[in-house]
């Protein structure tokens, strides 16, 4: 699918096991898609989770991984955008 060339964001994929209203299925799908167009990404398949992170392990998991990734993929704003954005007083 040429439409993952245009991808230029990082992305993080979580998916339950046993998810009923998106087969995990379509995020294996979409893994494998960025890793043969070398696009930066991270695939968590949650055991035993379903859609709405009903199992607290899986959302402690979740939680984790994702903070794990902003952190790695998002750079502070500077503080002159910071002020831009009105998030600070200064």
């Amino acid at each position: 699918m040429d439409c993952f060339l245009y991808v230029k964001t990082p992305i993080l994929l979580v998916h339950g096991e046993e998810d009923r209203i998106v087969p995990p299925l379509h995020s294996r799908y979409m893994a494998d898609e960025l890793e043969d167009y070398d696009k930066v990404f991270k695939y968590v398949e949650l055991e035993s989770g379903d859609h709405f992170l009903s199992i607290q392990r899986n959302r402690h998991l979740f939680f984790k991984d994702m903070d794990m990734f902003l952190n790695q993929y998002l750079k502070p704003a500077s503080k002159d955008d910071a002020v831009k954005a009105g998030l600070t007083t200064e």
